[in-house]
């Protein structure tokens, strides 16, 4: 994984949504809607973020989030 396309880690609660056969997954509120799983998203320098990891829960996506944030710094 080339780390110099990002800069910054991002986690959010995402629910599942499906519409016909098509799945996909949204960011939520996890206050308002219970998540399906929380995913780790890496932000790109030239915009926009490339999700990374799904994650059974908010501990685990915040470890691994942890985790690239200091491979980002190394790389910097």
């Amino acid at each position: 994984m080339n780390m110099d396309l990002y800069d910054d880690v991002e986690v959010h609660a995402v629910t599942r949504k499906v519409c016909e056969d098509m799945e996909y997954f949204e960011i939520c509120d996890p206050n308002k809607v219970g998540p399906y799983c929380w995913s780790v998203y890496l932000h790109l320098k030239c915009g926009g973020v490339e999700c990374v990891a799904d994650c059974p829960n908010e501990g685990t996506a915040e470890l691994i989030a942890q985790a690239l944030k200091l491979k980002l710094k190394e790389c910097s």
